[in-house]
């Protein structure tokens, strides 16, 4: 079975898509982690210098709403889809602020300057 998109539906996904950037450079200047941030893909969690967080403490540690951990996970895991392009949208809007690292496995690494 063929999946066929409206022309709506394709705007909003583009418009999520740019949204999650802006949502991930909110949220790390918001929390001025210490440490680098990454998706974790193997236990589904975003790590903060290697310690994986999720549900409450993902919050907390993104000083976010409470309940928006999905949220959270979601917007690093689908940046993490498309690391060249995070990169680039990442880095732009937070002026220099955060610097985009891809390693070789696809792992897009988050460093507040």
């Amino acid at each position: 079975m063929n999946h066929v998109h409206t022309f709506e539906s394709f705007l909003n996904e583009s418009l999520n898509e740019s949204s999650d950037y802006q949502y991930i450079v909110d949220l790390i200047l918001n929390a001025q982690p210490a440490y680098d941030v990454y998706y974790n893909d193997s236990w589904n969690v975003v790590n903060v210098g290697g310690t994986g967080y999720d549900k409450g403490d993902l919050v907390a540690k993104f000083k976010a709403k409470p309940g928006s951990s999905s949220d959270i996970r979601a917007a690093f895991y689908r940046a993490a889809q498309t690391p060249k392009e995070t990169k680039k949208q990442v880095e732009k809007p937070s002026n220099g602020k955060i610097e985009v690292d891809i390693k070789s496995n696809k792992m897009v690494i988050y460093k507040l300057k």
